[in-house]
Order: C-alpha cells, then sequence, then structure tokens
C-alpha cells in the first residue's frame, strides 16, 4: 500500500515540476499601443529581427516578457529553432528557458512600471524556413499569442538582393489560430515587403507572412546541432523509472504464495456456489455461458420449466415456463436475469428474448464479481491495491503527465518512460486478483470438477448415478459453464439416460418424453447464447473530409506578456 501511495505522490510532484516548466503569464496589466516588426531574411536562412513596442502599463508591472519558440513541427517533424544575437536598447534583460521557449525578460525585478513604456530589441533566429518538395517556404508569426489587445501592428521583410519574387509568391494571414482572414495589407517595394494591421488585434489574433521561396534558396537545409545525445538532455527519466521498478517489485511480492497445487478430481461442485459464479470464478472473466447456465440451474431446482415446440419442418423454440419466483435469498444477479426473463410474463419463447434479454446480461456481469467478492475468496489487501479502481485512475494521471512532458518539454525519454508506466499500471488493473486461502482452496476444487467432467470416467459416472439419481441434471449447469456441456452430454450418453425431468414438448407431443439425443440436439447452448448477447443495431454515420492549407498563427515565432 506504501509503494501505491508513493507512485502516487511522485505523479503528482512530476505534474507539479512539468507545470513549473509552463508558468502561465495570465491576466496580463498592459495595452499594446504601437508594435513594429522589421524581419531582415539572411542568403544563410537566418531571421534577424527587430521590434519596437510602445506600450500602456494600466497595472504596475516589472516589464515585459517575448517568447521565442525552442521548435516547430513541420510535416510531422519536429524543427529544432535555435535563438542569438540578443541585444536591448536602453533596458535590462535576462534569457530563460520554459515552456519549450526561449524568453527575453525585458525589465528589473526591482523597479516596477505604470503607464507608457517603449520597448526597442533584436534577436537573431536560426533554422526557421521551411522545406518542401518544390520550393522553401518563410512562415513567420509578425504577432501570435499576446494575449493583449494591440491597437497597431507595422512590419517589414527585407530579402537580400539574389531572391526575386512574383505576386502570387507571398501573403499575409491574419485571425485566431487556424483562420484565414485578411485584416492586414501586404505590399511589396523592391526586395522589401511591407504592410500593417487594418484594425485593432484582439488578444490571442495574428498575423503570419507567409513567402514562397526557391527550392536553391539554400544549398543545404539548415541543421540544429546537438551539443549532447537526447539522454543526456533529459535528466527527469530516472524518477517515473524508478518508481514504476518499484511498483513491479510491490506487485510480485503482493501476488507471492499464492499456488497450491493440491488437485484432485472433485465429483460435485461446492457448496453454495451457482454455476454462475463456478464459470466467474474458474477464469475471472463471466462468460455468457454462465449466465445461461443459470437456466437449467433453475429448472432442476423447479422454478422453471423448459419445453420445445418440436415442429417439424419449422425451426423449433424453446419455451420458458415460470413456475414460481426465486427465493428472496437468492442473490441479485439471478434476481436481474430472472426478471429480465420473465418480463412479459410466466411464459416466455426464446425468439421473444433476442434484442432484450441482453440488458439483464450485462446488468447481471458486475453483480456476480461482487458477490464473489463477498465470499472472501480474495486477498483483500490485494484487492484494495490492485482492484478498486486505483490503477486506472494512476493511468489517467501518468498518461497526462507524458502529454504535458510532450507539448512542454524536450524530455521525449521521461515521457515515453512515463506512459510505459501508466501502461503497466492500466494492465496489472486487469489481471486476476491474488486468492485467499479460502479461494486457492475454491480454485483447485473447481479444477479438479473440470477435469472430471472434461476427461469423464464411465465407470466412477455409472457409480455416481446409482448413489446419486439425479447427478446429471444436477451436474449439467456445471458443464455448461465450463463450456463442456456438448462433449460431457457425447460421452454420457452410452449410459442410456433420459433427458432431464424438467426438460418436455409443447401441443401435440407434450405427452411425449425427450430423449438424451433430442434433447442435446434441441436444447442449444450456442443458440440461448446468441439470443442473449443480441442487441439491437445502433443507426450510423459518417464523417466528412476536409482540406489543409495556411491559416493564423501556423507559423515561427512567438508572444509574450508582462511579469
Amino acid at each position: 500500500m506504501r509503494s501505491i501511495h508513493c507512485i502516487y505522490t511522485l505523479s503528482i510532484t512530476l505534474i507539479l515540476v512539468i507545470s513549473t516548466f509552463n508558468t502561465s503569464l495570465n491576466g496580463q496589466n498592459f495595452i499594446i499601443k504601437n508594435y513594429d516588426v522589421e524581419l531582415r531574411l539572411t542568403q544563410s536562412g537566418d531571421f534577424d529581427i527587430h521590434e519596437k513596442m510602445d506600450v500602456e502599463f494600466l497595472k504596475k508591472s516589472r516589464g515585459i516578457q517575448r517568447h521565442v519558440p525552442k521548435k516547430i513541427k513541420h510535416n510531422g517533424k519536429v524543427k529544432k529553432l535555435a535563438l542569438s544575437s540578443v541585444n536591448v536598447n536602453g533596458d535590462n534583460f535576462t534569457i530563460k528557458d520554459q515552456s519549450g521557449n526561449r524568453i527575453i525578460r525585458i525589465g528589473d525585478k526591482n523597479t516596477f512600471i505604470k503607464g507608457p513604456k517603449s520597448y526597442d530589441f533584436s534577436y537573431r533566429l536560426s533554422n526557421g524556413l521551411l522545406f518542401e518538395e518544390n520550393h522553401v517556404e518563410f512562415l513567420y508569426n509578425v504577432i501570435t499569442e499576446w494575449d493583449v489587445p494591440i491597437e497597431k501592428v507595422t512590419y517589414k521583410v527585407i530579402l537580400h538582393d539574389t531572391l526575386s519574387l512574383a505576386f502570387n509568391d507571398f501573403k499575409v494571414i491574419t485571425g485566431r489560430n487556424d483562420e484565414d482572414k485578411r485584416y492586414a495589407s501586404i505590399e511589396k517595394d523592391g526586395q522589401v515587403l511591407f504592410g500593417e494591421s487594418l484594425k485593432p488585434l484582439e488578444p490571442n489574433e495574428n498575423i503570419t507572412v507567409a513567402i514562397k521561396l526557391p527550392i536553391g534558396f539554400l544549398d543545404t537545409p539548415a541543421i540544429p546541432v546537438q551539443s549532447n545525445p537526447v539522454y543526456m538532455q533529459d535528466k527527469l527519466w530516472a524518477i517515473p523509472l524508478a518508481a514504476l521498478g518499484a511498483f513491479i517489485a510491490f506487485f510480485m511480492r503482493s501476488r507471492k504464495d499464492e499456488n497450491d497445487n493440491d488437485v484432485s478430481d472433485r465429483y460435485f461442485p461446492p457448496i453454495g456456489f451457482s454455476p454462475a459464479e463456478v464459470g466467474t470464478y474458474y477464469d475471472g472473466i463471466v462468460h455468457t455461458e454462465d449466465i445461461v447456465s443459470l437456466i437449467p440451474y433453475w429448472a432442476q431446482q423447479g422454478y422453471i420449466s423448459i419445453t420445445n415446440n418440436n415442429m417439424e419442418g419449422k425451426e423449433n423454440d424453446i419455451y420458458f415456463r415460470k413456475i414460481k419466483d426465486l427465493s428472496k435469498s437468492a442473490p441479485e444477479y439471478q434476481k436481474i436475469v430472472f426478471s429480465g426473463l420473465f418480463e412479459e410474463g410466466t411464459m416466455v419463447m426464446l425468439s421473444e428474448l433476442k434484442n432484450e434479454i441482453y440488458r439483464s446480461h450485462y446488468k447481471a456481469e458486475k453483480e456476480i464479481k461482487e458477490n464473489l467478492k463477498r465470499k472472501e475468496l480474495y486477498d483483500q489487501e490485494y484487492y484494495e491495491n490492485f482492484k478498486t479502481g486505483k490503477l486506472i485512475f494512476l493511468f489517467f494521471i501518468l498518461f497526462a503527465v507524458a502529454v504535458m512532458i510532450f507539448i512542454l518539454t524536450p524530455y521525449v525519454i521521461t515521457g515515453l518512460v512515463t506512459i510505459f508506466a501508466g501502461l503497466v499500471s492500466f494492465i496489472f488493473h486487469f489481471v486476476p486478483a491474488k486468492k485467499s486461502s479460502k479461494g486457492i482452496a475454491i480454485k483447485n476444487h473447481l479444477i479438479g470438477l473440470r477435469n472430471f467432467l472434461k476427461d469423464i470416467d464411465a465407470d466412477k459416472t455409472e457409480e455416481l448415478l446409482l448413489d446419486h439419481p439425479n447427478y446429471f441434471e444436477d451436474l449439467f449447469p456445471y458443464a455448461v459453464a465450463f463450456a463442456l456441456e456438448k462433449s460431457w452430454l457425447k460421452k454420457i450418453n452410452s449410459l442410456d439416460l433420459s433427458a432431464p425431468s424438467w426438460y418436455g414438448y409443447e401441443g401435440a407431443n407434450a405427452a411425449r418424453t425427450a430423449s438424451m439425443t433430442s434433447f442435446g440436439t434441441e436444447f442449444s447452448i450456442p443458440t440461448i447464447k446468441s439470443v442473449f448477447t443480441s442487441a439491437p443495431t445502433s443507426p450510423g454515420g459518417s464523417s466528412g473530409g476536409g482540406f489543409s492549407g495556411g491559416s493564423a498563427g501556423g507559423g515561427v515565432g512567438g508572444g509574450g506578456g508582462s511579469w
């Protein structure tokens, strides 16, 4: 239990660690009055950027922060950007890493500003061009991710002398992310593209300039230099790995001393266990035959009778007739299925249950498992640790943490290990629960019973039938639960038995007695199973397609805020 709590603690700690990488600059306290951007595209593909801003601080703030992304995604691949040559005129500044960005923080932590203030700064951004098959694409966000109003924007993109652009080789896009509007102008004068906003920008609106450059603009794409391998840059992967190792070790210790090989043939089911409980506990899964086994079980106990119309040339149909209600002490799952069986009256045909009985079938599944749990067949401490939904919750927590890692940090290995740890916790939830000493004894009893029904000993069975005349009727529901009814009927047929007393015929054939051969053919468990699982088909639909294209906010460049 302590290890589970440690893993929860580590998960929450990891969330807090990652969230520090994404310190949000919510609650902006200023307005940008004028924003001027000048970008010079060098022949080597670098962006030399010069920005000037006139802002009005409405509340006391230390200054502004300019976000420059460390990487972008293009054609499914991550492209790393490099920031250099940062210069700020007239103000102190620092550079820090945060939330996948390089942050240029302008101002002094001990000095607060209110009212008008101008900023003038420049920097170089490398590896920002996007390489397509037939051209090189310049896609730059002049304005993006500023969550404050901007009253006026002017911009200028200066190309070097070797470039020649046609009119349809450039455009400006505005709007929120993924929009494609034209609320900004763009003009060309020689090697200079320039323009301005045509209306004030609301928070989080973008202005993106797109230019199509010739494929030979650069000799080769710029390749980011990695000073260290990925595993050297990623310093957090040991945290989820250590937690995973501790969790697996704790899980393995919790499952010790479960096996007991004391198995011998058993001829009767354990006392107090219905065939549905026997089939479920044997393999830990509620199969349809486990539910269906209740029908002959109730018939043998006198709650229902089963007949067949046995009409020649037509498809036979099975009739279920209620003789009396289940006792008040019957388990809830039996009441659910019994009520579903006779919902429309005291007599029902199997064909009438199609697309109806499935509701009771699936409601009963959970109740069967709950009923087994109350029988103290499972190790209580193990059940509390691994089977109460904690591991499912842990899976979603770790998955969310991994997504945050991938989005907000470069720590890929940490993210992968975190996802793997979540998958392990998810899988361990579905491992059958560890059995108690009582549960081990019952499981060995069931193994012995199934082995006997599967590999029938004719002499022993004949002996049992002499001592217990109803042995076949009593054991048939359990053979159904073990999915052995066909082979068991085939092997026991040589003993010249009659069909169960609770099975007969309707109509003109009512006086006729069913043989074991006809019973095995007419009382078809596969047919009953198909009815019990049949459900109405839900109406379907289709979704439309779409197209891709340039949109506002889809280029290189980040936003900013106050601090």
